[in-house]
């Protein structure tokens, strides 16, 4: 049972690390879009999805904002879950090695904040 929620949680993990990367994207997205070039293409294609980044780009600060409460929350959540998560499956490693009992969690907590930033930073930013 620990093994199901250990891989449930690390997927978990996995799927916040991309709904930041969703958001970056967005913002990313709509930050390098220039006004006339979304009006040129609004009036040249017409399209339902045209419309719909024209009205996106025209609230900008809101669509900007929505999307940093996104990344806020989606990298706060992933640490919250991803460091025991982590630092639970290196602990018994780092025992396994040598490591003393008492410098062990000390060790696993540096390692699992460290390898949990590395990833959302990596594939979520």
């Amino acid at each position: 049972m620990e093994i199901l929620l250990a891989v449930l949680g690390l997927v978990f993990v996995g799927v916040l690390t991309l709904g930041t990367g969703l958001a970056v994207a967005a913002e990313f997205s709509l930050t390098s879009l220039e006004r006339s070039t979304v009006d040129a293409h609004v009036h040249a294609v017409g399209d339902r999805r045209a419309r719909a980044v024209q009205r996106a780009h025209r609230s900008l600060s809101f669509q900007l904002s929505g999307a940093q409460v996104a990344i806020t929350l989606t990298t706060l959540v992933t640490g919250y879950v991803a460091e025991p998560l982590i630092g639970e499956l290196i602990r018994p490693v780092l025992l396994a090695v040598g490591v003393p009992v008492s410098a062990a969690g000390a060790v696993s907590l540096a390692l699992a904040i460290l390898l949990a930033t590395t990833l959302s930073m990596v594939f979520g930013e």
